[in-house]
């Protein structure tokens, strides 16, 4: 079984299995020693989106070793789709409710939904690094110019629509921290809203081609959709069974009883919410953020288990973990 380095490789070799706009001459951000071609990967492939809109700046100043962290994201969740017919197909139906009227093939709607979810899931971590700002929500919101609000979660629990506001504050008054994910998605959702109606107002329709790409109202649901994942990948669930006594009070105190779980009942599921679960799995072991991209060779993913994913590390004792 190949590494998971030669894994990515292979994949990226596949341009049809991953390459939405059928680009042609973007780096292998596995070939590079450091981050330049990861870099260069996200921007080109921003660029050509439309979808940027400062947002792009915005990555430019968090952390370089996360835009490997991204790409690596982005390959890996598209490695287990194609891998894991469970997967796959939980997916597809998720995405099929929520495209049934427009004609894209389920393939090609994940590939831009998992884009777009991927290139941004990490962009709020520039403001939530940036303490000197920390305030609250609305001061929160004018710094990002936020003009379009997300109207409520899509393909979440949805528990986190009543707990979301809550939980920003628990992490600006406990931590003087803005919380990543929700900064996210809050951005990406006003700024895809934003670039339709810069769009619109150059060709006058409300459905158009735009530099060959197509927009529609009918997509602020993708958008939704898109920015809800984000936004809720970051907040952490409580369980009384293994967290402490104080940290349970500490979220009964911002009231945020529903992150509280003593069983299975509001847990992500591939089921019921599949998006948010291969982001949710693909972004806790995704190992370059903590060990570079060299650790890539240590590490072998089986995915012929229909019901496992085999995660194999030659530099520990215990090697095999299943998930």
């Amino acid at each position: 079984m190949d590494n998971l380095l030669k894994q990515l490789q292979q994949l990226f070799d596949s341009n049809g299995k991953w390459n939405y706009y059928n680009l042609v001459d973007l780096p292998n951000p596995f070939t590079s020693p450091e981050f330049d071609n990861s870099k260069i990967f996200i921007k080109e492939f921003l660029n050509y989106s439309n979808k940027t809109k400062d947002v792009y700046d915005v990555l430019e100043l968090i952390e370089p070793y996360r835009n490997l962290h991204i790409v690596t994201d982005y390959f890996l969740g598209i490695l287990i789709y194609e891998s894991n017919i469970r997967v796959k197909t939980s997916i597809d139906n998720q995405i099929k409710r929520f495209t049934s009227a427009d004609n894209n093939s389920s393939d090609n709607s994940f590939k831009y939904f998992w884009f777009l979810i991927c290139f941004y899931h990490d962009v709020g971590y520039y403001f939530e690094n940036n303490k000197s700002k920390i305030s609250s929500r609305e001061m929160l919101e004018s710094d990002l110019r936020i003009v379009y609000s997300l109207p409520k979660l899509l393909g979440v629990p949805k528990l986190y629509n009543n707990v979301k506001d809550n939980y920003l504050t628990y992490r600006i008054e406990k931590f003087n921290v803005y919380d990543h994910g929700i900064v996210g998605g809050m951005l990406i959702y006003d700024r895809l809203v934003k670039i339709y109606y810069d769009n619109k107002n150059i060709s006058g329709q409300s459905s158009f081609f735009y530099k060959n790409l197509f927009w529609s109202e009918s997509m602020f649901k993708y958008f939704q959709l898109i920015a809800s994942v984000i936004l809720i990948h970051n907040i952490y669930l409580k369980n009384k069974i293994v967290d402490s006594e104080d940290d349970i009070n500490i979220y009964k105190t911002y009231n945020l009883h529903n992150l509280i779980i003593s069983n299975s009942k509001n847990r992500i599921t591939l089921n019921r919410h599949p998006l948010l679960f291969l982001l949710s799995l693909v972004d806790s072991i995704e190992p370059t953020k903590c060990y570079g991209i060299n650790f890539l060779k240590k590490v072998k993913f089986d995915f012929s288990k229909k019901k496992r994913l085999i995660i194999e590390l030659n530099c520990c004792n215990d090697n095999e973990i299943s998930i």
